[in-house]
């Protein structure tokens, strides 16, 4: 299991950071990753976070293809914490239905 994890103090933390899991080599006329992760921070403070997945399955009780998810985090005028999160997919298949 890999994380990928920015601070507001990395240098370039906006520009985030991302690592690939189960990905091809570079130079191969194949390109993707089974996994991707990307994170990001500012200094409002603020910060997001997205994995995205092509196909993840847990025996015949969950089957999920082309998996994502994106969160967001901050603080709204200095007053409130804002957070959201969103997960989508194009297949989801349970008890192998």
């Amino acid at each position: 299991m890999s994380t990928v994890a920015v601070s507001t103090a990395d240098k370039d933390a906006a520009k985030g950071r991302h690592v690939d899991q189960g990905h091809f080599p570079d130079n191969s006329p194949i390109s993707g990753a089974m996994e991707r992760q990307d994170a990001s921070a500012t200094a409002d403070p603020s910060g997001t976070a997205s994995t995205t997945h092509i196909r993840l399955g847990f025996g015949p009780v969950v089957d999920v293809e082309n998996g994502r998810t994106d969160a967001t985090a901050g603080v709204v005028e200095h007053k409130a914490r804002l957070a959201h999160a969103v997960t989508t997919m194009d297949r989801l298949s349970l008890l192998a239905g």
